[in-house]
């Protein structure tokens, strides 16, 4: 079985629920461990819960007792991801003069490096699992392998996740450092005195393709679901918004897997992102008080700490989004954040 069909077996935990690992010794046995095997790690290449040399028990060590040892923080199947979650698996890098760092539930894998300086820019990679998002996630996993971690090929990937997160983010803004050193040198060196940044940005703008959906072309599209509501439509339900989302439909067509309303209001707001389309945060969504929706920081406006937030690489930025909060209040949190964005909410539908 190749990685591409080890990722392929792992969706019918995502597509029948009722299979899914009920905890973390579950994800760890049924996902997490295959995929390291898959990656190339013998059996004695994997140590769990075995201390390292500064007395620490991690979950996962990868080649230990060698200079490309790196580890592995395992969560279970349903917990999503947190920054709080990785800091104990820094600690272990740090101590040991390590610099990988993995954070995995099984449905989403990130990478860290522990030799950046600044503590909020050591999250270099991410791939979540989904049709959609297979590609990414097989190539952060391929930079994972035995290979990839011994040749030091690891180290050309994040270079490239990084720039590429940085690029998509800087290059489109007329106000960006980069499009402002571009201009500069455009007028000193090459007499385009008149040049302005907007004129820059433009360019990139034009020159940056949407990613198309991954799709198989031998397989027909389903016929549309006659249950699938947009945006409005399930905001107008209210407090009667019942049941589990099982897809979401972006403007362009695009279809992603979803489990929870914490999931559609992730890929909503990575949609904006990828198209500079957030607004300047903290963002309270609409709503009024101190809470917000979307912020740098895992706080609300009055210090308060996000329950249960939702860390997210977007364009080279860690974002959180709460998630603590009903099915309708996502809803009508993810309208309000459509008309701020500049775009009709009605162009999501979801499918329960």
């Amino acid at each position: 079985m190749t990685l591409t069909e080890e990722i392929t077996r792992i969706h019918q935990y995502q597509s029948e629920p009722g299979k899914a690992p009920p905890n973390e010794p579950c994800t760890c046995e049924w996902i997490i461990v295959p995929l390291l095997w898959k990656l190339g790690y013998a059996h004695h290449e994997i140590f769990s819960q075995v201390a390292d040399d500064a007395g620490k028990f991690p979950d996962y060590t990868i080649l230990p007792h060698t200079p490309q040892t790196w580890y592995l923080e395992a969560k279970a199947w349903k917990e999503d991801l947190q920054h709080k979650h990785v800091i104990q698996a820094m600690n272990y890098a740090h101590t040991t003069g390590r610099r990988w760092v993995v954070l995995s539930n099984g449905r989403e894998w990130r990478l860290y490096d522990d030799h950046i300086l600044e503590v909020e820019n050591r999250l270099v990679a991410q791939a979540r699992l989904g049709k959609e998002n297979d590609c990414a996630l097989a190539e952060l996993l391929a930079a994972l392998g035995k290979a990839s971690v011994e040749s030091g090929k690891i180290e050309s990937y994040a270079m490239k996740a990084r720039l590429a997160a940085i690029l998509n983010e800087q290059l489109p803004k007329h106000d960006s450092e980069l499009i402002e050193a571009m201009v500069s040198t455009l007028k000193n060196k090459y007499g385009l005195a008149g040049l302005q940044n907007a004129e820059v940005a433009a360019y990139f703008q034009q020159q940056t393709p949407p990613t198309p959906p991954i799709t198989d072309d031998t397989t027909p599209p389903p016929p549309p679901s006659v249950s699938a509501l947009t945006i409005p439509e399930l905001r107008a339900l209210g407090g009667k918004l019942t049941g589990k989302p099982k897809k979401l439909t972006t403007p362009n067509g695009t279809e992603i897997v979803v489990d929870t309303w914490r999931d559609v209001a992730e890929q909503i707001v990575r949609y904006f992102g990828g198209k500079n389309q957030l607004p300047p945060l903290p963002y309270q969504g609409g709503s009024t008080g101190k809470r917000c929706f979307l912020n740098t920081m895992p706080r609300h406006l009055d210090g308060k700490e996000m329950l249960q937030p939702r860390e997210l690489l977007i364009a080279g930025k860690t974002l959180y989004l709460c998630t603590n909060r009903s099915a309708a209040d996502f809803v009508a949190r993810l309208e309000d954040l459509c008309l701020v964005a500049g775009e009709a909410a009605s162009g999501f539908s979801v499918q329960r």
